[in-house]
């Protein structure tokens, strides 16, 4: 048995995780790990299966490509490699979230502190225009941060970031938020 990682793109409408996960589940793959969206109607999924040692990473491909295509959807089909990173440092999870004026380069300067910092993006959402902001970009940062990050110096170089792009920025423990927006 070995692993796929498949993505799939294309115009949203209902049926699209069934007819995927049905294409798989007839080639005798199990879906171990599916994230799915929609991004201004446009639907986008990353499924991460296992193949039965008598198919290969090609044949699952041609299925899914020969089937999902003529509904327009794209996919891309590839050998899962199991991460070969070093092991994790302990790490807190985190939530940032920015509100401002959108502007090109926004998630670029916000992920570049990030990345200076050594945080991990784990999850990002950004609306332009959501209704309880209609004139602003909203950013939800869901990160894990490692225990030898300096936290105040993250704050700090978020905060100044933020100030220079006329955003309004926010960094709470994960679990601290979560309390709070389960009401």
């Amino acid at each position: 048995m070995h692993k796929s990682i498949i993505s799939v793109v294309g115009q949203d409408r209902p049926g699209i995780v069934a007819d995927v996960a049905a294409i798989l589940a007839e080639l005798e793959c199990n879906i171990e790990d599916v994230s799915q969206t929609i991004l201004q109607g446009q639907f986008a999924a990353l499924f991460i299966a296992s193949i039965p040692g008598a198919q290969s990473v090609n044949e699952v491909r041609t299925s899914l490509e020969d089937r999902l295509a003529p509904q327009g959807l794209n996919c891309v089909v590839r050998e899962f490699e199991e991460s070969a990173a070093p092991s994790p440092r302990e790490a807190a999870s985190f939530v940032i979230i920015t509100i401002g004026p959108d502007a090109p380069g926004l998630i670029a300067a916000m992920a570049g502190v990030l990345k200076t910092h050594a945080v991990n993006i784990c999850n990002l959402q950004a609306v332009n225009r959501s209704q309880a902001y209609p004139d602003q970009m909203v950013m939800i940062y869901e990160v894990t941060v490692p225990e030898d990050t300096s936290l105040p110096a993250l704050r700090t170089a978020l905060q100044q970031r933020a100030a220079r792009d006329g955003l309004e920025v926010s960094v709470q423990h994960k679990a601290i938020f979560e309390e709070i927006h389960r009401l």
